[in-house]
């Protein structure tokens, strides 16, 4: 199941799949742009392996990116924009539809669930409800509302936790909190000890949960961020920008969503991968021609001897 995925499988190979599969979003664009449809198939086909074995929707959305933000630059006026719309629309759907069928369990058990009229009637009711990532908001409304008496609560624990983002949690002598993700959904659901999970509540409930009122302040400091980062990635190539697309995207959903810890944790990797893998295209570039102007100067010399 998705739960056993989880808690079960190697965290450093579901790490290392985990930020392959959100690079595979910029190739998938490119090879699609170029028309080479074999490798475009064959990154496609390794985005749906790994949903299929670990559920995880998220992992679909740096694949969609690029292709919307490609889209918003073409679809242009009044019904550019209402097409475009209708595609998020689709996408949204899409995306609860997957989380019904994480539901059901194990994956045969989530294809057999789709031979069951209550799997729809399950889906029709999620979208009449406003459920999947629409619940998010439900979250903030529960903070500003009650009365959290969680001795994590207020003492800005997602802040704590990314400055000591570089260390390993078991390496930093307790000293790195756990991710307030975590904390929410104690708070959110009240469960037995021995039953884990994550709740996202929104950037909005993610800074009250951390400051109160006070984190309409933090609200500034991301603008800083946001801006700055913008300046960086201008001034770069084109081709640079692309690479970057799926992982700021996906980023910048991910914060909107509220895992301000995760999304920052893989936008800092994807700035850190992108200049060396630009570098490392660049070196292998300049070694290339080197090699090639040789080639030509030792041509020139054989045919004048």
């Amino acid at each position: 199941t998705y739960a056993s995925y989880r808690l079960e499988s190697n965290q450093f190979l579901k790490m290392g799949s985990y930020y392959l599969i959100i690079s595979i979003g910029s190739g998938v664009f490119i090879s699609w742009y170029r028309g080479r449809w074999s490798i475009c198939g064959i990154l496609v086909l390794c985005t749906a392996t790994v949903f299929l074995l670990g559920r995880t929707r998220q992992l679909l959305l740096p694949t969609a990116i690029p292709f919307i933000m490609y889209f918003m630059y073409f679809f242009t006026g009044i019904w550019g924009r209402i097409k475009l719309f209708l595609g998020i629309v689709v996408l949204y759907l899409f995306l609860l539809f997957l989380q019904i069928f994480r539901y059901q369990g194990g994956l045969l058990a989530g294809f057999e669930g789709m031979s069951d009229p209550a799997f729809y009637a399950s889906f029709l009711q999620a979208v009449i409800e406003f459920k999947g990532e629409m619940l998010s908001r439900y979250g903030f409304y529960f903070f500003i509302r009650e009365d959290v008496s969680y001795t994590e609560f207020l003492t800005g624990q997602t802040y704590r936790r990314l400055l000591l983002m570089p260390v390993p949690t078991d390496l930093s002598l307790g000293l790195k909190p756990r991710l307030f993700d975590e904390v929410l959904y104690d708070i959110i659901y009240n469960y037995p000890p021995d039953v884990h999970g994550t709740f996202h509540a929104l950037v909005f409930g993610n800074t009250y949960g951390n400051f109160g009122w006070y984190g309409m302040v933090v609200g500034g400091v991301w603008a800083v961020i946001a801006h700055g980062m913008n300046m960086l990635i201008s001034s770069r190539t084109m081709l640079f920008k692309v690479l970057l697309w799926p992982s700021l995207g996906f980023g910048a959903a991910m914060m909107a969503r509220g895992s301000i810890y995760n999304s920052i944790t893989v936008v800092f990797c994807a700035i850190i991968l992108g200049y060396l893998f630009y570098g490392c295209a660049s070196l292998f570039s300049w070694v290339s021609q080197i090699e090639s102007s040789a080639l030509l100067n030792r041509q020139e010399i054989r045919k004048k001897t």
